[in-house]
């Protein structure tokens, strides 16, 4: 994606849910379709009232990355026996071949291992730092 840009709150952003047993996390997976269609466990709806915040400063220090927020969004709960350990927030074209993954959590984040129980999953930053920095 170097010298590309992308409007983060125009653009249609979601996130997929990722088996790694079907699909281990690969640093050179660029683009949606790169990710086996049967490890995509999940797709969220459109990521809704997104906002680009500039860094914060505090002394000529930055407090704050600059970040991208947004509302909860809905991860439909499909069941069956594949349990998604990451997720990728992507730019959603409608054609996965150009559908570019963005970024992807599969450490550090609060309930990870998904659990597929028949309940839909809401995904949302836990803190003002927002979905992620820039």
């Amino acid at each position: 994606m170097k010298g590309e840009s992308l409007d983060l709150v125009n653009e249609d952003l979601r996130f997929v849910a990722v088996d790694a047993d079907q699909h281990p996390a690969d640093d050179e997976d660029e683009f949606l379709s790169d990710i086996l269609v049967g490890a995509q466990v999940s797709i969220s709806d459109l990521l809704t009232n997104k906002t680009v915040h500039p860094p914060t400063f505090s002394g000529g220090v930055v407090q704050l990355p600059a970040r991208i927020t947004c509302d909860p969004v809905n991860l439909p709960d499909v069941g069956g026996p594949n349990t998604p350990e990451y997720i990728y927030l992507f730019h959603d074209t409608g054609s996965p071949s150009t559908s570019r993954l963005l970024v992807r959590w599969d450490t550090g984040v609060s309930g990870l291992p998904l659990t597929q129980d028949g309940v839909d999953d809401l995904i949302q930053q836990a803190t003002a730092n927002g979905l992620f920095g820039l």
